[in-house]
């Protein structure tokens, strides 16, 4: 079985939400970590993605915080896979053509960008977690999004890669899996016994 268990806007830790939670935000995300904590007792392998950027910048306890949640995950013969932040595409609009439509003074070139210093180094953060706590894999996609550290807006065929400035397009997503599934699927996404 599967199941996506999130609560949006809410960093993914089971304790010391104060320290990692806008003051606004907290009796909701307080609640969903308790919810959240009770349906992840459930399963073998929990696989947790966030916008790590965000917490890390606004929260100096933040990785303190997701480092007691992730070994709690990981007791009991648990398996915990951590999955890195992609790249984040500043300035981006994929609406830009239809826009340049009415508006010609516009320019849409879909350039490809560098993967930024801040995105390698939470990826490195997440990865040397991953290997001092047993049970904990780490797998990112950026290898096959920015290919020598230069990330394309484009595919081959000139289709958009993203939706918005952090996130693939669903048509990408796809793409995305069926080139990481053609050249083996990577360690972490493996069944283990």
């Amino acid at each position: 079985a599967f199941r996506n268990v999130a609560a949006a806007g809410c960093p993914p830790v089971l304790q010391d939400m104060e320290k990692v939670t806008n003051a606004n935000r907290f009796p909701i995300c307080e609640a969903s970590s308790a919810v959240v904590g009770e349906q992840l007792s459930g399963y073998s392998v929990i696989w947790i993605a966030a916008n790590w950027l965000t917490y890390q910048q606004k929260f100096p306890h933040f990785m303190t915080a997701f480092e007691a949640t992730v070994r709690a995950l990981a007791q009991g013969g648990r398996r915990v896979v951590l999955i890195g932040k992609g790249p984040v595409i500043n300035g981006y609009d994929r609406r830009c053509r239809q826009k340049s439509i009415v508006m010609p003074f516009l320019t849409c070139e879909y350039l490809s960008v560098p993967l930024s210093e801040d995105v390698a180094k939470i990826n490195a953060q997440l990865e040397a977690l991953a290997g001092r706590v047993p049970g904990v894999s780490y797998f990112d996609a950026n290898s096959y999004l920015c290919p020598n550290g230069s990330c394309p807006l484009e595919d081959d065929s000139g289709r958009l890669i993203y939706f918005d400035r952090s996130h693939l397009s669903l048509d990408a997503s796809w793409r995305l899996g069926e080139r990481i599934a053609a050249t083996g699927v990577p360690e972490p996404f493996r069944r283990t016994e």
